[in-house]
């Protein structure tokens, strides 16, 4: 019987603590213009279009960055402005005004940020990578192609390093 109920208390510590840690993540919120709101955790903003990821939605968000209203967040970021400076900080905005603080606080307009990426603070949150690998046939002409892409990424505070790989090898007869 006390073998039951200490499984029962484990299994609900566990189920708090997972919901707890959901909750934790989701600290970022989207006013559109609109008037609606999304509450979630920023991916990125690149080429005018911000991801947003959400506890409800099995995909993430895609909005136009000219949609954007308002935004609030606690997560550190690396911005870039139009103009090539790049921050590091946290970012939040009101109207066309968006307030950059990395140490000093920084006004620019909301339509300025051009690129919005998050930082973390563990080396394998810092790195990306990916593998594709391909292989077609045409038996009408005996074409046979082999393709590999690689891709590698790691980001800091203050720089990104990125490095990619291609390669195609085909055989016909």
């Amino acid at each position: 019987m006390n073998l039951r109920i200490n499984i029962k208390v484990i299994y609900l510590l566990t189920l708090v603590f997972l919901f707890i840690g959901k909750v934790y993540a989701q600290t970022d919120t989207l006013t559109y213009s609109n008037g609606e709101l999304t509450i979630g955790e920023i991916k990125k903003m690149e080429k005018g279009i911000i991801s947003i990821e959400t506890a409800y939605s099995d995909s993430d968000f895609m909005i136009e960055w000219d949609k954007v209203k308002k935004m609030k967040s606690q997560q550190s970021y690396l911005i870039t402005l139009s103009d090539g400076r790049r921050f590091n900080g946290t970012l939040n905005s009101e109207g066309n005004e968006a307030i950059i603080n990395d140490g000093q606080i920084t006004s620019t307009a909301l339509i300025d940020i051009v690129e919005i990426r998050p930082v973390k603070d563990s080396f394998w949150d810092k790195v990306s990578a990916n593998i594709d690998l391909g292989y077609n046939i045409t038996k009408a002409n005996n074409l046979r192609q082999f393709n590999t892409r690689a891709h590698v990424a790691y980001t800091t505070k203050r720089w990104e390093a990125k490095g990619t790989y291609n390669t195609v090898f085909s055989n016909q007869d």
